[in-house]
């Protein structure tokens, strides 16, 4: 009699095995996609910055708005962007190089500690050119403006970024949320 069960089990499994197995047959052989189109997705280039600008609005428009710049204004602070864009990324890349050095000495047991002090300081003095081009970038943009009002809008538009920038991330979703609240409905 225990044999019997066994074989209805034995059975019972290789049944559902087959039938898992033609399933997966008839998906893999029918499947909407061709695999020629799966490859091409995985390997499409990512869409550049240029190119979503032209779906969606870009940051200057509502900056414009915001300013009450003039088109030649928001030429000479996008020229100033771009600028300082690459100022910034000079920046950044060197800091990664100098952390990627420091985590290889710590990493490789190497007994250099100055040397570790040294990228360290490096590290520092190079978020402290960030943070002095940060200033004298948006210094430049405020001498754009040409009237009080413009002048004020750009006051208030760094304050609210010094003010985001100090937050906890509970903190900047809140704030957001208060403002989001605050501004008229638009229609």
């Amino acid at each position: 009699m225990e044999i019997y069960r066994q074989k209805q089990l034995l059975l019972a499994l290789v049944i559902i095995l087959a039938i898992l197995n033609l399933g997966m047959i008839g998906y893999l052989l029918y499947d909407k996609v061709s695999p020629s189109t799966k490859i091409e997705e995985v390997t499409a280039p990512q869409p550049t910055t240029d190119s979503l600008r032209s779906e969606r609005p870009y940051r200057a428009d509502r900056l414009q708005n915001r300013f009450g710049f003039d088109d030649e204004q928001m030429q000479q602070m996008e020229e100033l962007r771009v600028q300082h864009h690459a100022i910034m990324r000079r920046l950044t890349d060197s800091i990664r190089q100098l952390r990627t050095r420091q985590t290889e000495l710590v990493a490789n047991h190497e007994e250099n500690q100055e040397q570790v002090y040294e990228y360290a300081h490096e590290i520092g003095t190079l978020y402290s050119q960030i943070h002095i081009h940060t200033m004298d970038h948006f210094q430049k943009i405020k001498d754009l403006a040409n009237s009080p009002q413009q002048v004020e809008a750009v006051n208030e538009f760094l304050r609210s970024a010094a003010m985001h920038k100090n937050r906890s991330k509970g903190d900047r979703r809140k704030h957001r949320h208060d403002q989001r609240s605050q501004r008229p409905k638009q229609q």
